[in-house]
């Protein structure tokens, strides 16, 4: 399941890079961005596609951040379980007297 799931990955990320290059090819001419301050007239459409490829891999970035912190969180409370865990068979074993 892992590896279908990897293929699919792989195959959508071909896909829009295919499209990307489409975009690029087919549109040729000049486009003119309004960014309220002022105007900038894009002769290419590489700028576009290089801009939501720059917010694609930011946005990639801040979350693999997010999630490398939260399963290194989880591995921390997964030892800590089972610390608490051994402890407690421990004395289940061998009560204290009162």
């Amino acid at each position: 399941m892992r590896i279908v799931k990897l293929l699919l990955m792989a195959l959508l990320i071909i896909a829009v890079i295919v499209m990307a290059l489409l975009f690029l090819v087919e549109n040729n001419t000049s486009v003119t961005v309004d960014l309220f301050l002022f105007d900038m007239t894009v002769t290419s459409g590489s700028w576009v596609v290089l801009s939501f490829i720059t917010g694609a891999v930011a946005g990639l970035g801040s979350a693999a951040a997010v999630f490398i912190k939260m399963y290194g969180r989880q591995a921390q409370l997964k030892r800590k379980l089972v610390k608490s865990e051994k402890a407690l068979a421990r004395l289940k074993q061998n009560p204290m007297s009162s």
